[in-house]
């Protein structure tokens, strides 16, 4: 009794892992109850009736339905259980005489076609899974790919939308620099490829012609008169280099064929698309008439300082050697004194009103350094100083206004050396640049400290300081107690 028991406890719990797998495999996959209540339904119809061939053969059709559904474990589990089973009905039939014996031998093909259907849904599944893989990746990819498409297409219609507006800010701009150049005062023209493009209507008026379209497409020779056709070229070549041009002064031909005198500058730009030239034009004409006017009646004045001044100054200037040479005057030192003196102020201011009328003079041929050497002998005869000038760089010629201007504050200097610098050595420098005059006056004398109460006292510094800023000069003065003084005047030449 005791074996028996053992037994039979040891067969039930060798069946409890079988039947607690299967009972696993029924909660983790609840779809499938109705296929093994099927699965039941047609074991017990084969059990219960005599029709087991057939019970049989619809209890393996319905596992190679659930081969195609099954994973592994579901289906070796259900396999292995109804084709243990069925096999057991089937072998008892034929020994019980209600089948033949050839059923018997279906069963392993029965669970080979079980298996090969299994293997084949297993792959299937194993296909539809990577096909699904594929899809959703390429759903990914074409989602990233769409996301990356629109975010382009913002950027693209955001740079659309900004390049549109630059379009219409500049052409507002064109549209207000047009205006502007319309409504200006001066003359203003364009010109590209030797040709007029442009010109508004102060620009027309100031050529003569009746409204700007008169003048368009006419070379831009017929407009410069030909003195001034090598500077043209010379201008043209350098704006296209890139390169700036000063503001020049030139004559243009009207279309009625008068010269008009004007300045002009220049720079290069861009119209329609296409390299140009902007050159802004204005009329001097009236300036031109000025000066002339002003030099006539510097010439006048020139003429009448020699008729009278001039001609009375060396009447004294002979006078007075005359008397100074007289043997009877020479014997009274206190007359002699006198005359010597006095000749010498006859002397130099004979060879002021010279130079006066040198630079007053349209055709002046004075240079500069000759008129500056002169005067500056003059004062040191007197002051008992030597003078050394030089000169560095290209002399150019100054306006007779300018030069005079120079000649009067280099004289205050000189007579300010006389007076109080006590000085043995005068120096002189004309350092000559293109765009610049530089004259320096050193002396050796005892110098002064240039912020004293002293030194600021008198007109003559003042003086010397209004001479250079009418000729927009700059005017410096170097002094120290004890090592002399510089004057130094720098004078714009353009």
């Amino acid at each position: 009794m005791a074996d028996k028991t053992t037994g039979t406890n040891t067969n039930n719990t060798a069946d409890k892992p079988l039947i607690r797998s299967i009972w696993n495999v029924l909660q983790a996959e609840p779809w499938f109850g109705l296929l093994d209540v099927a699965l039941v339904a047609t074991a017990l119809l084969m059990l219960l009736t005599d029709a087991v061939v057939l019970f049989f053969h619809i209890i393996f059709l319905l596992l190679t339905f659930g081969a195609f559904y099954w994973k592994l474990r579901a289906f070796v589990l259900r396999a292995a259980l109804w084709v243990t089973l069925t096999t057991a009905v089937v072998l008892t039939a034929i020994l019980a005489g209600q089948t033949q014996v050839e059923e018997l031998s279906e069963i392993p093909l029965l669970t080979a076609i079980l298996v090969l259907v299994f293997i084949i849904a297993q792959q299937r599944a194993r296909a539809e899974e990577s096909l699904r893989r594929a899809n959703e990746e390429l759903e990914e990819r074409v989602a990233e790919r769409t996301a990356e498409l629109t975010r382009v297409n913002e950027r693209l219609s955001r740079e659309i939308a900004e390049h549109r507006q630059t379009e219409q800010t500049l052409r507002e701009s064109e549209e207000r620099y047009r205006r502007l150049v319309e409504l200006s005062f001066e003359a203003i023209a364009i010109h590209s490829d030797g040709k007029l493009v442009y010109v508004n209507p102060p620009g027309a008026k100031l050529l003569g012609a009746s409204s700007p379209e008169e003048l368009i497409g006419k070379p831009i020779r017929d407009l410069v008169h030909p003195d001034y056709w090598d500077l043209l070229d010379i201008r043209v070549q350098q704006l296209e280099e890139g390169k700036g041009v000063p503001l020049v002064e030139e004559k243009l031909i009207r279309l009625d064929g008068t010269v008009v005198d004007v300045e002009a500058a220049s720079v290069p730009v861009t119209y329609q698309g296409q390299p140009a030239v902007q050159t802004v034009i204005h009329d001097i004409t009236a300036r031109k008439q000025a000066e002339a006017e002003r030099e006539r009646e510097r010439a006048r004045i020139a003429r009448d300082l020699h008729s009278s001044l001039g001609h009375n100054l060396g009447y004294l200037h002979l006078k007075l050697d005359e008397m100074t040479g007289n043997e009877a005057l020479k014997e009274i030192v206190g007359v002699r004194r006198d005359l010597t003196q006095m000749r010498q102020a006859a002397n130099e201011a004979y060879e002021m009103v010279r130079s006066m009328l040198a630079a007053s003079l349209p055709a002046n041929t004075t240079d500069l350094a000759t008129a500056l050497l002169i005067q500056a002998r003059l004062v040191g005869q007197r002051g008992h100083f030597e003078v050394q000038l030089t000169s560095d760089g290209q002399p150019r010629p100054l306006s007779p206004v300018v030069q005079q201007q120079v000649l009067y504050l280099f004289q205050e200097a000189l007579i300010n050396v006389e007076k109080h610098a006590q000085a043995r050595q005068v120096t002189i420098n004309l350092a000559w640049a293109e765009d610049a005059l530089t004259i320096t006056l050193s002396d050796d004398g005892r110098g002064f400290e240039v912020g004293t109460p002293q030194a600021a006292r008198g007109y003559g510094l003042t003086i010397m300081q209004d001479r250079a800023q009418e000729i927009n000069g700059r005017l410096s003065l170097i002094s120290h107690p004890g090592a002399g003084t510089k004057v130094i005047l720098r004078l714009p030449l353009n």
